[in-house]
């Protein structure tokens, strides 16, 4: 499992065979996904992966924290790959899901995870 937060913008790594999964921790409300530019690419070749954002994002929990799971990708060839982050401070996780008709809107505060506290997680 590999884990860095988005502020890092840039991270190299080693991977194997296999189906992976992309997701941000942090929350159970994500914004703003589409104004994030994700790429991904083999480090010795330059080949570019390619990434399949999951139309339904389904929640988890990765080391007891909030986690949503919204990209997969194929790996082919064990080797060093890059995953580079462009605009992540556009990206806002929020604690739990909006719900515009909950009264506990008013109760409870949907607290919004700082930048600093968003990890990109791939498994």
């Amino acid at each position: 499992m590999i884990i860095f937060p988005i502020t890092d913008k840039q991270k190299e790594f080693k991977l194997g065979y296999g189906l992976y999964s992309v997701y941000f921790t942090g929350g159970f409300s994500l914004e703003n996904l589409d104004l994030l530019d994700i790429h991904l690419y083999n480090s010795e070749t330059k080949e570019t992966i390619t990434l399949k954002e999951k139309t339904l994002k389904p929640r988890d929990y990765i080391n007891n924290q909030k986690a949503i799971y919204c990209y997969e990708f194929q790996i082919n060839e064990f080797g060093t790959f890059t995953i580079e982050l462009q605009n992540p401070e556009v990206l806002t996780i929020k604690n739990s899901y909006s719900n515009p008709f909950s009264i506990l809107k008013f109760i409870i505060p949907n607290r919004t995870t700082t930048q600093e506290n968003i990890n990109l997680v791939i498994k």
